[in-house]
């Protein structure tokens, strides 16, 4: 029977983001993993392939959008649903190719309702 459990991938370079969505993620019906970097997050996403990514959009090296641009270039990754984690709030305006059902924004600090509520309109999809 294959497991029905959604899987969410959180890429954060600051572990006290990380530490505190696991909180957030704590007693819900989701199966998390989380990684530093965003070649972290692909390799991770290589070996498995999550239904919701909470991924940071400022990160040294590949940045969260680095990262998406790789993923919606590849079409066994395309499809999944993104949620750009950013300190810049409402400000941040996405890049074109990114303005979709795919991907959403959520600003730092982050609020639990308004983020569960984002992950299970994407799911729902």
């Amino acid at each position: 029977m294959e497991n029905h459990i959604p899987f969410v991938l959180i890429v954060d370079d600051v572990s006290t983001n990380v530490l505190l969505l696991k909180v957030f993620f704590k007693n819900q019906p989701y199966e998390t993993a989380s990684a530093n970097s965003g070649q972290e997050a692909l390799d991770i996403i290589e070996e498995r392939k999550p239904n919701i990514i909470l991924l940071d959009v400022m990160m040294p090296g590949l940045s969260g959008f680095d990262v998406a641009h790789k993923l919606a270039e590849n079409k066994e990754t395309k499809d999944i649903n993104i949620i750009f984690l950013t300190a810049l709030g409402e400000e941040l305006n996405l890049p074109a190719e990114f303005e979709n059902d795919n991907y959403s924004v959520v600003s730092k600090p982050f609020n639990k309702l308004k983020l569960f509520e984002k992950i299970n309109q994407m799911l729902a999809q």
